[in-house]
């Protein structure tokens, strides 16, 4: 463990959009309701952030059409960069696609192995070697780690983290335990010495959900990583899951919508991701792009779990229909798991980039909703999870990917302390609006659900063996 706690550590491309104003031109167009006077509101942007004229098309304001040209878009492929960094000292290096496996293998040493020389000796490749003890640091003790996962069950993490244990097989979905600038990501507990993963399940690209650090610390180069397949990348799915993954010489997988896999004795069902889109109905963004991912069903011998991630409804499909037909081929579902957050897109703060996906037209509708506080979501709800429990006839419903603050604590606020209401509250509004008869047993990030004797029984943080 020689990363400090305070220590980031990030491997991607560089991805402009990171960058772009688009925050701040989406806080000037709403001023003026996406009106003409919008046009004027660009032009001074430009000059402001030293944008490119070419990259607008101001005739938008007119014609209502799309604002944002075809090169922002779909942009091409930027420059790797490897970070190590914290709120004193930042080590950035620009990857040449020749050091992937290097940088991988560095990263690993940094966060799952303890080999000091070794790390050392290849952090000596991208940095003068006393920058590696005011970042890093063989001697800090080794936090508690996760639970013992030594029983068929369900293992809550970080986040939208978690595990699924079979009787001989074991999963892992979504790690994200090196995003340390998310909130409470910093006291998440490192995963045990010698721990493996017969497979890791990537839902889709955002970045509380898709980081390669924290796949590459919960790796060895052969662990499959199965992730969303992908014809192009865009403003919406700016990563190509296979193609980085190739980079750093990781093993991999990518099935289509409608596939299953098998690993070891466990079945998953690869589910579109409807929802957590721009729009729930409408207007379509730019070419019909959208934030592509994966939900799942995963079918173990002695029980079934419907993974939800952040989806709902949008133009393209709704979960619903899919879940009925899921029903309808393999049966009712155990378990249905999935996040209660709502999402107003396309104006929902952490997804910067959506509303500049829309044509100015519907933009000028979807912002008159949203001020009137009837913009639908596009992630499920509450009222709209309860739904799915009906048609899932879900014995149970557990929540999560409602942040994180630490092992064996009860989620405060499910959008990491933005002020929105507990988890707890959350799945008392979703009980309010059940017409099945699904149980929701409370549980928190560190704790075990597991089936015995045909009930799912929750066994808590604190009294797992570590």
């Amino acid at each position: 463990m020689l990363l400090k706690n305070d220590v980031s550590v990030n491997l991607m491309r560089h991805n402009f959009t990171r960058s772009y104003p688009f925050k701040a031109i989406l806080s000037e167009l709403t001023k003026v309701d996406f009106g003409p006077e919008g046009k004027q509101l660009v032009q001074n942007a430009i000059v402001k952030h030293g944008l490119r004229p070419g990259d607008f098309n101001l005739s938008a304001f007119d014609d209502g059409g799309y604002l944002f040209s075809e090169a922002i878009m779909y942009p091409p492929p930027e420059k790797w960069r490897f970070e190590i960094f914290n709120s004193e000292e930042s080590l950035q290096y620009e990857v040449e696609p020749e050091h992937g496996r290097v940088i991988a293998q560095l990263i690993r040493l940094l966060t799952k192995h303890d080999d000091e020389a070794r790390a050392r000796q290849l952090f000596r490749l991208f940095a003068p070697e006393a920058q590696f003890d005011r970042l890093l640091s063989a001697s800090q003790p080794r936090p508690e780690p996760w639970p013992l996962i030594d029983e068929p069950g369900v293992y809550r993490r970080e986040h939208a983290s978690f595990a699924i244990r079979s009787r001989t097989t074991s999963i892992l979905f979504d790690p994200v335990r090196l995003l340390k600038i998310a909130p409470g990501i910093v006291n998440t507990p490192p995963p045990r010495p010698g721990e493996k993963w017969d497979a890791i399940l990537i839902s889709h690209g955002h970045d509380d959900h898709w980081h390669i650090p924290s796949l590459l610390s919960e790796s060895d180069p052969d662990t499959t990583i199965v992730v969303p397949r992908l014809e192009r990348t865009s403003l919406l799915t700016p990563m190509n899951f296979s193609s980085e993954l190739a980079l750093i010489g990781q093993k991999h997988a990518a099935p289509a919508w409608g596939e299953t896999i098998r690993i070891g004795d466990i079945e998953i069902d690869i589910l579109p991701f409807y929802g957590e889109q721009p729009t729930r109905a409408g207007p379509v963004p730019y070419g019909g792009m959208r934030s592509m991912g994966n939900c799942f069903r995963v079918n173990t011998p002695d029980f079934s779990v419907l993974v939800l991630i952040d989806s709902g409804t949008e133009p393209g499909g709704d979960m619903v229909p899919v879940i009925e037909e899921s029903v309808r081929k393999r049966g009712p579902f155990d378990l249905v798991m999935c996040c209660l957050r709502e999402f107003h897109s396309p104006f929902f703060g952490g997804l910067a980039t959506y509303w500049a996906t829309l044509p100015i037209e519907g933009l000028r509708a979807l912002w008159r909703q949203f001020k009137e506080r009837r913009l639908p979501l596009t992630t499920a709800g509450p009222k709209d999870a309860a739904e799915v429990m009906r048609v899932a006839k879900a014995r149970y419903f557990l929540p999560y990917a409602h942040g994180f603050e630490k092992a064996g604590v009860p989620i405060s606020d499910v959008s990491w302390g933005a002020g929105d209401p507990s988890e707890t509250e959350m799945v008392k509004r979703m009980a309010s609006h059940l017409k099945f008869d699904t149980k929701c047993p409370d549980w928190n990030c560190g704790d075990r659900a597991a089936f015995r004797g045909g009930q799912l029984v929750i066994d808590r943080y604190r009294d797992l063996p570590k």
